[in-house]
C-alpha cells in the first residue's frame, strides 16, 4: 500500500515512506518552507498490523488539520480523500492511496468499516511512538483539540494488540477454549485467509460477550440476595431490640411477683393468727356462757385484752355477775370487731391472690412470647 499528499490543484505529489515519513521545515523527509510549520511537524506512520496510514502531530505550536478540525499532540487514521493542513494557514494536502490497492480493498472484507463520505475522520487517542522522532522532541500526555464542525463525522478508534487484548479477556473470564486462544494475528495472514480470521474474532468476540452477560446476570442476582439480607438483617436488629425492651418488662414483672407473693404470705400468716385469736376468743367466750370457773389469771389476762383498767377491774371483782355481764359483752364487741377483720382480710388476700394471678399469667405469655421470637430468629 502506497501514501500520497498531492497538492490542491495536483501540480505535485508527495510519495511516502513505507514505513515513517516526518514533515517539518528542516532535516524532514517532506520539508515545507513556512512559518508556520516547526522544524519538527508532524508525521505519518504506515501500521502493518492495522494496514493504514496514521497521521500524528508532534504537539506542534500551530497544530496540524484533517478536515478543519485541529489535532493537537494526538494520533489520526488517514482515510483516502482527507485534506491535511500542516499549520493554521498551510496549503491543503489531498491524502491519496494507490489505486490499484483501493481495488484489492474493495474486493476483500477490510478490517475496519470505511465512512461513505470522504470528509470522515478517525481520531486514535492511544500514544504512538515514533521511530525517527529527534531527542528535540518528548512524548507528552494525548490531548485532543477537536473544534466539532457539523459537516464532518469524528469516529473514534483506540489501537491496540486485538489478540493480547483477547488472551487475557479469556483467561480472566475462565474460557476453556484452546481454538479461541490460538488466534493469529491479522498482519502475519495471507490476504485469502483474512476472512476466515474475522469470523473466528467474531465468534470470539460473541462468546466473551455471552460471558459477560452471564456474569452481569450473576452478579444483579447476588445484589439482590445481598439487598434481601440486609433487610432480614435490619429486621433481625429491630426484634433483638424489641427481645431486649420485653426481657426488662419481664424483669419488672418478676420483681412485682415477688413483692406480692411476699405481701401473699405475710396477709395468711396475718390471718392465721387472726383465726386462731378468734378461736381462743370463742373458747372462752364458751366457758364463760356454761358458768365454768374462770381462773383468775385467765380473767386478768381477758380484762387486760380488752383493755379494761384496773380500777374497773377491782369494781367487777365486788359483783360477780355485773362482771361477767360486762365481759361476755366486751368479748361479742371484739369478737364482732375480729369478725370484720377477718373478712376484711379475707378480701385483701382474694385481691392479692387474683392480682397474683394476673401478674403470673402475663409472665407465662411473656415467656411464651420469648420463645417463640427466640425459634423464629434462630430459624
Amino acid at each position: 500500500m502506497k501514501g500520497f499528499l498531492h497538492s490542491q490543484d495536483g501540480s505535485y505529489a508527495f510519495p511516502l515512506g513505507p514505513k515513517v515519513t516526518t514533515i517539518g521545515r528542516e532535516n524532514c523527509d517532506i520539508s515545507i518552507n513556512s512559518p508556520q510549520v516547526d522544524n519538527q511537524h508532524a508525521l505519518i506512520e504506515y501500521d502493518d498490523e492495522q494496514r493504514c496510514f496514521i497521521l500524528k502531530d508532534l504537539n506542534s505550536s500551530t497544530g496540524t488539520y484533517v478536515h478543519d478540525c485541529r489535532v493537537q499532540n494526538a494520533a489520526v487514521r488517514l482515510n483516502h480523500g482527507d485534506f491535511i493542513r500542516f499549520g493554521f494557514n498551510g496549503l491543503p494536502l489531498e491524502f491519496r492511496i494507490e489505486q490499484q490497492q483501493q481495488q484489492l480493498e474493495t474486493t476483500m472484507p477490510s478490517i475496519y468499516q470505511r465512512q461513505s463520505s470522504s470528509n470522515s475522520l478517525q481520531l486514535i487517542t492511544q500514544t504512538i511512538p515514533s521511530r525517527r522522532v529527534t531527542s528535540g522532541i518528548t512524548n507528552h500526555q494525548q490531548q485532543i483539540d477537536v473544534r466539532q464542525n457539523p459537516g464532518f463525522s469524528l469516529r473514534y478508534e483506540i489501537i491496540f494488540d486485538h489478540n493480547t487484548f483477547t488472551r487475557k479477556l479469556i483467561q480472566l473470564l475462565d474460557i476453556n477454549d484452546d481454538t479461541v486462544l490460538n488466534v493469529s494475528p491479522l498482519a502475519t495472514m495471507p490476504t485469502t485467509d483474512r476472512y476466515v480470521a474475522l469470523q473466528q474474532r467474531q465468534r470470539v468476540i460473541e462468546m466473551l460477550l455471552q460471558k459477560i452477560e452471564m456474569l452481569r446476570e450473576r452478579l444483579t442476582r447476588k445484589e439482590d440476595l445481598l439487598h434481601d439480607y440486609e433487610n432480614d438483617l435490619g429486621k433481625l436488629r429491630q426484634a433483638e431490640i424489641l427481645l431486649r425492651e420485653k426481657d426488662f418488662l419481664l424483669q419488672d414483672l418478676e420483681t412485682d411477683k415477688r413483692s406480692k407473693d411476699d405481701e401473699a404470705l405475710f396477709l395468711r400468716n396475718t390471718l392465721k393468727e387472726t383465726e386462731d385469736h378468734l378461736n381462743q376468743e370463742k373458747r372462752l367466750n364458751s366457758s364463760i356462757k356454761h358458768g365454768r370457773n374462770i381462773d383468775q389469771p385467765q380473767s386478768n389476762e381477758l380484762i387486760r385484752r380488752s383493755g379494761t383498767s384496773t380500777t374497773l377491774q377491782n369494781r367487777y371483782s365486788t359483783d360477780p355477775t355485773t362482771k361477767v355481764r360486762t365481759i361476755k359483752r366486751d368479748m361479742n364487741q371484739k369478737i364482732c370487731r375480729k369478725d370484720y377483720e377477718i373478712k376484711t382480710l379475707k378480701q385483701e388476700l382474694h385481691e392479692a391472690l387474683d392480682t397474683l394471678s394476673e401478674q403470673s399469667n402475663k409472665v407465662k405469655l411473656l415467656e411464651l412470647q420469648s420463645k417463640v421470637k427466640r425459634t423464629k430468629i434462630l430459624f
